[in-house]
């Protein structure tokens, strides 16, 4: 294998890895990521850890100040606020492109996921079930046929998945979003974009506002940072 070509999977190996720790909360927000330690750590040079941070700060999932910290992002609500309706506008644009009929392996992808996450908030794996919802939203963004926008949606949905599962673990994502899950696939297999686009906007909006009920409630708050 050609050195660049070994180098940039190290580095995508890399991201992925730190990416999913901070997004399950195995790097908490707030917290100082020093490119020395995760390279000894992961048995890779500086190079590749630099390279991920640098993805990972571009995604928002990492600050960054030159010369003095690197840290994990810290999780504030008010970012969800703007995030939920972002996600909603982006994935009903992504319905408006698919092409119909839907695919029947298309299809099949949203009903495994579904019952994935079914299965896993039964089991009250909040993990399980954030990541069973991202694959579920993803094949409606892969079903658009627009990789920029499913670019898009993917990053953002990240970023949301950190407050699913920090905050609320799998209570955020209630049975009422399997239903509502449903209710869009059935939506999609009798062709009606328009029935499954207000559907998913339901599901989101209820999302956020499960999560704003669980914010007054005085539920899980995020750790506060250190003052600087």
């Amino acid at each position: 294998m050609a050195p660049t070509r070994a180098r940039l999977l190290l580095r995508d190996e890399v991201y992925h890895h730190l990416r999913d720790l901070i997004i399950t909360g195995g790097l908490e927000p707030g917290m100082q990521l020093r490119d020395t330690e995760i390279a000894n750590e992961l048995g890779v040079s500086r190079t590749p850890v630099r390279e991920a941070l640098r993805r990972l700060e571009d995604e928002g999932l990492v600050e960054m100040v030159a010369s003095r910290w690197t840290r994990v992002s810290p999780l504030d609500l008010t970012e969800s606020e703007r995030l939920y309706p972002i996600m909603w506008t982006l994935e009903n644009l992504a319905i408006s492109l698919t092409t119909l009929p839907i695919a029947p392996e298309t299809l099949a992808q949203l009903h495994e996921a579904n019952d994935r996450l079914r299965e896993a908030l039964m089991a009250h794996n909040s993990v399980a079930a954030s990541q069973a919802d991202a694959d579920f939203h993803e094949v409606i963004a892969r079903a658009s046929g627009n990789d920029e926008l499913l670019r898009l949606i993917r990053d953002l949905k990240n970023r949301v998945r950190r407050f699913e599962i920090f905050y609320f673990g799998s209570q955020v994502l209630a049975e009422r979003s399997h239903e509502e899950h449903v209710s869009m696939i059935e939506a999609l297999e009798a062709g009606d974009l328009n029935a499954a686009a207000r559907i998913s906007e339901q599901n989101w909006r209820g999302s956020l506002e499960r999560l704003r009920s669980r914010t007054r409630s005085g539920a899980r708050r995020p750790c506060r940072l250190p003052a600087e």
